[in-house]
């Protein structure tokens, strides 16, 4: 069963969740992201610099998922 929780990094949330299976927490990137770079929207880091991502074709992937 896994269990999700709040947790706080300088009073800001940060999302997490417990994996029983592999006994481990996990954390939201979007929002320590935006608590590592003081962004008040935790969505305008990611989208000011979507154009970071590399874009792949759509045959690449397609292929990949096989």
């Amino acid at each position: 069963m896994s269990k999700i929780s709040i947790r706080f990094f300088e009073d800001r949330e940060v999302r997490a969740i417990w994996d029983d299976k592999n006994a481990k927490w996990w954390f939201s990137v979007l929002d320590i992201v935006a608590v590592l770079t003081d962004q008040a929207d935790k969505w305008a880091f990611f989208f000011k610099n979507i154009g970071l991502v590399p874009k792949y074709p759509l045959a690449s992937t397609a292929v990949a998922a096989q």
